[in-house]
């Protein structure tokens, strides 16, 4: 199974990738997630504000106001990738 997060580097030309998060010469390693799970990850809190508002696009909702446009933009960019 592929993991959803990967730390990666390239140190003296060579890449060091793992599973948990190491430090190279005092600098962590930058942390790389996978496509797929942002994609779920994206689609679980649509489905999140879908059911808090019962569908309706213009109903007011506390937590996710402004954000489901954002997502969809990520999405769309995502899935161009």
């Amino acid at each position: 199974m592929i993991p959803d997060k990967l730390y990666a580097k390239i140190v003296a030309g060579i890449l060091h990738a793992s599973t948990e998060p190491h430090k190279v010469f005092g600098e962590e390693y930058p942390v790389y997630i996978r496509k797929d799970a942002l994609l779920t990850w994206l689609n679980d809190v649509e489905n999140i504000h879908n059911k808090e508002t019962n569908g309706n696009p213009g109903a007011d909702c506390k937590y996710y106001c402004g954000m489901c446009e954002a997502f969809e933009m990520v999405v769309e960019k995502l899935n161009k990738m």
